[in-house]
């Protein structure tokens, strides 16, 4: 009896064995364990078109907020032009009114003082500076520019004078320039410490009939997008004049800008 009790509870193994492996090939496919599907791709996609607003100046503090500015050379872009455009430049760069200096050069600058002094700038100074909401920020010079093509294409402005003459003349100065700084750069949609990787150079423009362009503002392939501001101090312009180069009278004459698709 012994026997055959074990030999019965062996058979109840093998049984009970036979019954799990028929469950387990029930939830199998072709002899494959199923895989759950577990990622899965979703396609997004968006078309982006240039603006169809004009931009216009902006505040040199706050260079995400539009002003308007009417002190300003013109260049800014015709009503319903879209596109690269100087927005900004200064009407009026005013030197002040100064005394010969027959020893040495002087430079003389757009805030109306002798640069390198303490003298007090000329009364009615008319230097165009740029709008601002911030009343206690310095006041600035300089030029903006804006592209808003969305191609990134990159841009380059230029600036070259004409020979500063004497009024009702045809004497002109000799050897006279104009000296703008590289002057401090920002941009629209962006924090102070970033930039749209636009670079300013500063430049020494003659003023006696001879200047050519000379490059003071550039941004290269795949940057320069929205409105660059180049923010120059009055203090740092300056008309350098060589000694007795000068006689007394009004001296005029004018910078052109330049602005032209990056190559």
């Amino acid at each position: 009896m012994r026997r055959g009790f074990e030999g019965l509870l062996f058979a109840s193994v093998l049984l009970l064995g036979t019954s799990a492996s028929t469950v387990v090939r029930a939830a199998t496919t072709d002899g494959e364990t199923p895989v759950l599907q577990q990622t899965g791709t979703t396609k997004a996609s968006a078309v982006f078109k240039a603006p169809t607003t004009p931009a216009t100046p902006v505040d040199p503090n706050h260079p995400d907020t539009s002003v308007t500015d009417t002190d300003t050379n013109g260049a800014g872009k015709p009503e319903g032009a879209t596109g690269l455009a100087l927005v900004w430049a200064p009407k009026t760069l005013d030197f002040g009114t100064q005394e010969i200096n027959l020893l040495k050069p002087v430079s003389y600058t757009a805030a109306g003082t002798i640069a390198g002094s303490d003298k007090p700038a000329t009364a009615g100074n008319t230097t165009s500076t740029m709008k601002t909401t911030d009343t206690t920020a310095s006041k600035v010079t300089g030029v903006q520019v804006s592209d808003e093509r969305g191609t990134n294409n990159g841009w380059h402005l230029t600036v070259a004078g004409t020979a500063l003459t004497l009024e009702n003349t045809n004497q002109t100065a000799k050897g006279v320039t104009v000296t703008l700084p590289a002057g401090a750069l920002v941009n629209s949609g962006a924090v102070e410490a970033s930039d749209n990787g636009a670079q300013a150079f500063g430049a020494k423009v003659n003023m006696d009939g001879s200047s050519t362009g000379v490059k003071i503002l550039s941004a290269g392939q795949g940057y320069g997008a929205g409105t660059t501001v180049d923010k120059m101090n009055p203090s740092d312009v300056t008309l350098d004049v060589p000694a007795n180069a000068v006689q007394t009278g009004t001296y005029t004459g004018s910078l052109t800008w330049t602005l032209t698709d990056g190559e």
